[in-house]
């Protein structure tokens, strides 16, 4: 195996690592534009937040932190398809509705479940997502 083989190897390997760590989703609102960020990073909230902010003319503020993977990003990106503003901007109202639902479900199992499974318990119930197509990575 040559070096530019192992080196493409190591590559594939550190993205596939990167895919799968688990980090944190956040909620970050900009109530001006009544408007949630669904986010993820592996590193700090904190100064995730600070950077989002560097770049806001008015306060955002963190709604919620969630344990999770990029995959519970993606589903929470899915649930709120049809109320996308931009990027990952989503309206606040139907943000906090869904966390309000996922914090539901929890409760009805005695908060036995961590957001993730609430997440497939809700993908359950409702038949996926409305208006996307969901298809499963290979990883």
């Amino acid at each position: 195996m040559s070096a530019l083989e192992r080196q493409v190897i190591a590559s594939r390997q550190i993205d596939l690592a990167e895919r799968r760590a688990v980090g944190a989703v956040y909620f970050v609102a900009c109530n001006m534009a009544s408007a949630i960020k669904v986010g993820f990073t592996t590193r700090s909230v904190r100064k995730r937040l600070y950077a989002l902010q560097t770049g806001w003319p008015v306060d955002l503020t963190l709604e919620r932190v969630i344990e999770g993977d990029r995959r519970f990003e993606r589903d929470c990106h899915a649930a709120l398809y049809d109320y996308n503003m931009r990027g990952e901007w989503f309206d606040a109202t139907a943000t906090r509705n869904l966390l309000a639902e996922l914090d539901t479900i929890a409760a009805e199992r005695d908060r036995s479940v961590c957001p993730l499974e609430a997440m497939l318990v809700w993908r359950a119930r409702y038949g996926g997502f409305p208006g996307v197509s969901y298809v499963e990575p290979p990883w």
